[in-house]
């Protein structure tokens, strides 16, 4: 938590040297879901972060891995579009995300929810950033 009361995530690059902001959203927003409801909403990408930086760390929760993601499988290859987005701190991404989340959207109510709710969020952010 930062001085603002956001839940922030960063990357220590080296050991001494400052961290690198990677994630920041207001606690307030995320409290204002219900937990089951805030844990859809941001556990997916987060895992997908800790999962791309901690390579090894969380195999026994079966998170898959890259090559163990189908190719039509839009929901996941979206997540880990929004993970290498985020760390790489680019908005190059966003039109594939948009259309992988959008198609996956009229098959998948998780899919749904995430577009409708998180999606605008964590696209703000990445928009900030240059392609």
């Amino acid at each position: 938590m930062n001085e603002q009361q956001n839940l922030c995530i960063a990357k220590n690059e080296r050991e001494g040297e400052e961290s690198r902001l990677i994630w920041d959203i207001e606690l307030d927003k995320l409290k204002s879901s219900k937990l089951d409801v805030a844990s859809a909403k941001f556990g997916g990408t987060i895992f997908n972060l800790l999962n791309m930086w901690h390579k090894g760390a969380f195999e026994d929760w079966g998170i898959p891995s890259t090559e163990e993601i189908s190719e039509s499988d839009d929901y996941e290859m979206a997540q880990r579009l929004i993970g290498k987005s985020v760390s790489g701190k680019t908005a190059i991404h966003i039109p594939s995300i948009n259309l992988l989340l959008s198609q996956e959207a009229s098959k998948n109510d998780d899919a749904k929810q995430f577009f409708v709710d998180t999606w605008p969020i964590i696209r703000e952010r990445l928009e900030s950033y240059s392609a």
